[in-house]
């Protein structure tokens, strides 16, 4: 990859990034619970623990531990969710965390989850899923 292209898409992700992050931010406001980018792991017993930063497994967007509800904000506003390496890595977790009990929603403003993502998402156990239009 050239510079340039290397360039490009470094640009591209920090400004998807910060959307993200914002569209995080915004939803957390409105629901009025939990913390932004609280950092989890998988122990080895399967019992999902806050840690520090640097050791997490995943940043979850929004959160609150000790009432073991996550929510996951996607603000894919040009394409619907795609079903790709991430996005498995980050269901298989949440889905982690609903088998010990979480209350774990995935958020999409405007276009909501690919079909592959959906079924992924609503296979045991559940994940909820909720569709934000502008």
């Amino acid at each position: 990859m050239t510079y340039e292209e290397w360039s490009n898409r470094y640009d591209a992700n920090m400004k998807n990034a910060k959307k993200g992050n914002s569209s995080a931010d915004e939803y957390q406001k409105e629901i009025g619970w939990g913390d932004r980018e609280v950092p989890m792991k998988i122990d080895e017993n399967g019992n999902p623990i806050n840690t520090k930063k640097g050791q997490e497994s995943r940043n979850l967007d929004i959160a609150d531990v000790d009432g073991k509800k996550a929510v996951e904000v996607k603000d894919y506003s040009s394409k619907k969710v795609p079903y790709d390496k991430d996005m498995k890595s980050e269901v298989a977790f949440d889905k982690k965390l609903a088998e010990k009990g979480w209350d774990v929603e995935w958020v999409f403003k405007d276009k909501g989850p690919s079909k592959p993502l959906e079924d992924a998402l609503n296979s045991p156990p559940p994940i909820k899923i909720k569709i934000l239009k502008p």
